[in-house]
């Protein structure tokens, strides 16, 4: 284990020891948070370890043994302590699929880099910015669902939250130096509101296969055949559709349409494993999806010219405010507002506010300033 550490680490493991540290964590204004799945090696993934850190104590949280984390939603929905994340997306999105937690109050350190225009803001490197401490990346991609986990994945698991709420109050300065601090609290606000996805087996997500490669109207059946049979032998496997088959496999057999194992063996990248458990039944697919009806790709409606009109002149004025100010142009107005505001076309002040509600600092800042760029539009 490494000893630079000053606090010490508690493993919980057990609904009693889960109750003693959220008794703990009500004594704290500030907590810093992450977790870690196990993406890379399951069908379905599932949050694997959940670490919390005051100025006392690092707690990792064993969800694998816990029957019952609910109690746990009490400490995330409170409003009166602060969750700090780092990319907080990805986490969130994690603890509401697996338990449904209502998340309140967070700062994440990543946007907050972020508005104040940093170009490196992956957590490593701010660790080795302010704390001269160099992270050991070997276990980013480890498989957090074996147990037990070794001494060296538990310390690399402590650090990703050790750090946090040091990182939190440098960052706070900074913001509050620059005049920042209102639009960072409104995006942190914005990112406690994300919600997972529904990861179902669909048609829709036949066409990410592709990655822009195009194929035949008759070829769509063959796609999708292809991805549901990787999904279907996945989720028997228990193992992520990478690790049955690749992209550029599937992509390959549409291509070559294989009839014979010996066309099939041909192709660049299909293992010998490969065909000698799955290759009869891809020559099968392959022949069947001949008789099938062609699979459409759903399109978004067209968006008007007015729209197109509206989007670029926005995204200009976008770009060279944040040019202006030194950060990305998200930063001054995100994608998804953008948008609504070239779908409605607000005419005066009262509309605009009404589409800019949910971030009500940037209209506060910027908003006579976008109905004057739109004017022209008007006349």
């Amino acid at each position: 284990m490494n000893t630079h550490y000053r606090t010490p680490l508690v493993w919980v493991d057990t609904n009693q020891k889960l109750m003693d540290m959220i008794g703990d964590l009500k004594n704290h204004q500030s907590i810093g948070v992450d977790t870690e799945s196990d993406s890379l090696y399951v069908y379905k993934e599932k949050v694997c370890l959940i670490q919390i850190s005051t100025p006392d104590r690092d707690y990792l949280i064993d969800p694998l043994n816990i029957n019952d984390l609910s109690p746990l939603n009490e400490i995330f929905k409170q409003p009166n302590i602060e969750k700090i994340f780092h990319a907080a997306e990805y986490d969130i999105i994690c603890l509401k699929r697996d338990y449904n937690f209502e998340i309140n109050n967070i700062f994440d350190t990543m946007i907050a880099s972020r508005i104040l225009g940093k170009k490196a803001i992956g957590l490593s490197a701010l660790l080795e910015t302010y704390f001269q401490i160099k992270v050991n990346k070997k276990f980013q991609r480890a498989n957090w669902g074996i147990r037990p986990l070794s001494d060296e994945m538990l310390d690399y698991a402590r650090q990703d939250s050790h750090y946090l709420i040091q990182l939190r109050g440098i960052l706070e300065k900074e913001l509050k130096t620059h005049n920042k601090s209102e639009i960072a609290k409104e995006d942190f606000h914005r990112m406690s509101l994300v919600e997972p996805n529904t990861n179902e087996k669909s048609d829709d997500h036949c066409w990410k296969i592709l990655k822009g490669n195009h194929i035949s109207l008759q070829q769509t059946a063959l796609l999708c055949d292809l991805y549901y049979y990787r999904e279907n032998l996945a989720e028997k496997l228990n193992r992520p559709p990478f690790k049955v088959f690749g992209n550029q496999i599937i992509q390959k057999i549409i291509e070559e349409e294989p009839t014979t194992l010996d066309e099939l063996k041909s192709i660049q990248g299909i293992s010998p494993k490969i065909i000698n458990k799955y290759g009869r039944d891809i020559l099968e697919i392959v022949e069947t999806a001949k008789t099938k009806k062609p699979v459409y790709k759903k399109f978004k409606p067209k968006p008007s010219s007015t729209f197109l009109r509206y989007y670029d002149i926005l995204k200009r004025w976008r770009k060279e405010t944040g040019d202006r100010l030194n950060v990305e142009s998200d930063i001054i107005l995100p994608k998804d507002i953008l948008e609504s505001i070239s779908q409605t076309q607000p005419n005066n002040l009262e509309e605009l506010k009404k589409v800019m509600q949910e971030v009500p600092y940037r209209y506060s800042q910027f908003g006579e300033e976008i109905l004057n760029v739109l004017k022209p539009m008007e006349d």
